[in-house]
């Protein structure tokens, strides 16, 4: 309660100024790093007189960025958004930004005080906080639980695993995605830990792939939740698995080509007998192992990048076959 009258008295204290102060808060800053520019090439005599003019500067930069902070903390300010972006161009952290986030998912974990302006505001403002990033990541999975929460349309779209391929979307979910995607190995981590306590909200299984590697790990949780009796669940886990195969098998092919790539090339270059850099049929038709279905296009010509293709597939299902 007391939280809460405190930031009604800021905003009353605050908003008059957020239309006027935030509108050109960004021109502002960028003017007076222009002006500090000007004032620390001048090469004049009065030093003084310069550098009393660059402290005052720093000085209005300094109100201008604190005007910034605080309406930003401000999850509830009309002018949060403007603020958030000066925040981010001008790369400013700040630990007042973790309280209000964190305060703002504990609430609306209760869906009847849910707002998607205000869970906006605090996933905007998440990374400027100093929260830890196994936190965040947690933030921003409670967050996509509480949007998959809501008897909407687009709350049953996420609870069946559907995230930026389905019908309907959001800047809310586009922001939670985008993040958990910079954070594979976080993600992965946060996710196991989830996993290991039993079974999730579903859409919780349709961000496995959004781990991409670091995913495959949990390919043995999500066939576990497969068996789950809920629709919703069985849902995600069967899309989350879809693509949490082709990742694994697009990191294989990634892995097994950097490995493989000397002796192919090794290879190659041996059956060049021209050494024009492309292998033709008279060429490899003279090969211990003969490699014409590289010849993709059908032009009669192999170059480097298909032999190498080609050998890599090969080598790989001799190893499956070899299991």
């Amino acid at each position: 309660m007391f939280l809460h009258s405190r930031g009604n008295a800021a905003r009353q204290c605050i908003h008059p100024l957020n239309a006027a102060f935030i509108t050109i808060l960004h021109i502002s800053l960028c003017s007076f790093c222009s002006e500090k520019a000007n004032a620390q090439s001048l090469n004049s005599g009065d030093s003084s007189s310069s550098d009393s003019h660059t402290a005052t500067i720093n000085q209005e930069e300094s109100k201008y960025r604190e005007l910034a902070i605080t309406v930003a903390a401000d999850l509830d300010s009309p002018a949060h958004a403007q603020a958030v972006a000066v925040i981010v161009e001008q790369s400013i952290t700040s630990e007042r930004f973790d309280s209000p986030i964190r305060m703002a998912i504990m609430q609306f974990v209760k869906i009847d005080q849910f707002s998607e302006s205000r869970l906006l505001a605090a996933v905007r403002l998440l990374p400027a906080s100093t929260i830890p990033p196994q936190e965040q990541v947690a933030i921003l999975l409670d967050s996509l639980v509480i949007l998959s929460q809501q008897e909407t349309l687009f709350g049953q779209q996420l609870r069946v695993g559907f995230l930026n391929e389905g019908p309907r979307t959001s800047i809310l979910l586009n922001l939670i995605i985008a993040q958990l995607s910079a954070a594979p190995a976080a993600l992965a981590e946060e996710l196991e830990n989830r996993f290991k306590q039993g079974t999730q909200p579903s859409v919780t299984y349709s961000t496995v792939a959004l781990s991409n590697s670091h995913g495959v790990r949990l390919i043995p949780y999500l066939l576990q939740a497969s068996r789950d009796s809920d629709p919703f669940v069985k849902a995600a886990t069967f899309l989350s698995l879809r693509k949490t195969y082709t990742n694994a098998e697009t990191a294989s092919g990634e892995v097994m080509k950097k490995k493989f790539r000397p002796e192919s090339e090794n290879i190659f270059f041996r059956g060049d007998i021209d050494l024009n850099l492309v292998l033709t049929p008279d060429e490899w038709s003279k090969m211990l192992v003969n490699p014409a279905t590289a010849d993709i296009s059908g032009d009669g010509k192999i170059d480097l990048e298909e032999y190498v293709d080609w050998f890599v597939k090969r080598k790989i299902n001799q190893l499956k076959l070899s299991r």
